[in-house]
């Protein structure tokens, strides 16, 4: 077995210094192994040809393969190398995506389906941050260090809840590698520490009730449900007369707005069955009347169609008064319900995880953190309440 050397890509001597005798500096690694012999070219790292330095690390690494018995040739092959390049892998996951599971199951593939929101996002986000730095990258190369190093390209001015959601599209993506055997493990990745979001403001319902009040009667059911419920605005504009079970006094959440699509299922890939309060049946059972089971339960009287999202922002920002980032209508409807519930004595996350229609207690455990943290705070403050004279004076008895 050859433990290989550096040779001159153009006169073919061995190279022992950045330029060959002859004035070329590109190179390849000559191997002779089990019987074979080898030309490598291309770095694996990002598939550009070997000068000297990269020659020399490379042939480093293909020694210790070759010592721990897991060096394989074909991964050094060009078109191999080409292949498993960064942007060749990316663009397969999204046409995936898009394309959906390969499977006959109909119920399975609407639970999988990507949102087509969250689709434009991926996309949005690879061709403006992850293509431009990854792009030549063999996925097999990119390790803890070099997403550091991208964490590190990014703008100073990019929100921390930005970075995470690259950090999270990354992951996504390399557990797909993973899966596809592409990879043989995921790479560690960095975390970003810090929060630098607007904190959002929560209703208390009698905030809620006094600025329904405000909104004219055509609109105000649809947004009297929403605080009723706590459902995500693309869920409510959506929701049809056969959803809704006069018996049980219940809906089922079954189907999401996404970029203008209906999307047949909710935006935690399943039904959701929630139960409805008085005031929430009151509303759902008046908009029913006189309705076919496919009708739209809320119809936009000033269109005569269903609402859509935009709509109820607008409707939102011209009635309540409110248009900043810190009390918005996902504010008015999810936010303020979750902080409400969180609140009352008793609530544990599960139960509030049930309320809200998650998947997980993860985002309940925050809402059930930030309920302690306010009676935490309360209680520091005991101590700044004004002591006010009492009168000693005993009152006489009648």
């Amino acid at each position: 077995m050859s433990r290989g050397n550096i040779r001159c890509a153009k006169c073919g001597k061995a190279m022992s210094a950045d330029v060959c005798g002859c004035g070329h500096s590109k190179c390849y690694i000559a191997l002779y192994w089990e019987g074979h012999h080898y030309q490598i070219r291309r770095y694996a790292a990002d598939s550009l040809l070997l000068n000297f330095e990269r020659a020399r690390l490379q042939l480093d690494e293909i020694r210790q393969l070759i010592y721990r018995g897991e060096f394989k040739p074909f991964d050094y092959v060009t078109e191999k190398l080409k292949a498993n390049r960064f942007d060749h892998k990316i663009y397969a996951w999204l046409k995936e995506l898009e394309e959906g599971p390969d499977d006959d199951d109909d119920e399975k593939k609407r639970t999988e389906e990507l949102a087509n929101a969250t689709l434009i996002s991926y996309k949005s986000a690879v061709s403006t941050y992850l293509q431009p730095f990854f792009g030549a990258y063999n996925v097999r190369s990119i390790n803890k260090g070099v997403l550091k190093s991208f964490m590190r390209s990014l703008p100073s001015t990019l929100k921390k809840s930005t970075r995470r959601k690259l950090l999270r599209i990354l992951r996504a993506f390399f557990s797909w590698l993973l899966d596809n055997e592409i990879i043989n493990a995921l790479p560690p990745f960095p975390s970003v520490k810090g929060d630098d979001s607007i904190q959002k403001r929560p209703f208390d319902y009698q905030e809620q009730l006094g600025i329904l009040d405000k909104f004219p009667a055509k609109h105000r059911d649809i947004f009297a449900l929403g605080v009723e419920t706590g459902r995500r605005i693309a869920e409510l504009t959506v929701l049809k007369v056969k959803d809704v079970n006069i018996q049980s006094k219940e809906v089922t959440i079954r189907r999401t707005y996404s970029s203008g699509k209906i999307r047949e299922t909710s935006k935690t890939g399943s039904t959701v069955v929630i139960p409805l309060s008085k005031k929430a049946f009151e509303v759902t059972e008046r908009n029913m009347k006189d309705k076919l089971p496919e009708s739209f339960l809320f119809i936009n009287q000033d269109t005569g169609r269903n609402y859509h999202g935009c709509k109820l922002r607008d409707l939102w920002r011209q009635y309540s008064g409110y248009s900043g980032a810190d009390r918005t209508l996902y504010v008015f409807f999810r936010h303020s319900m979750a902080t409400q519930f969180a609140a009352r004595p008793g609530m544990n996350e599960y139960i509030l995880a049930q309320a809200l229609g998650h998947k997980d207690t993860d985002s309940a455990k925050h809402y059930i953190k930030m309920a302690a943290e306010n009676v935490r705070s309360l209680m520091e403050t005991r101590d700044n309440i004004v002591e006010f004279k009492t009168s000693t004076k005993r009152i006489k008895d009648d």
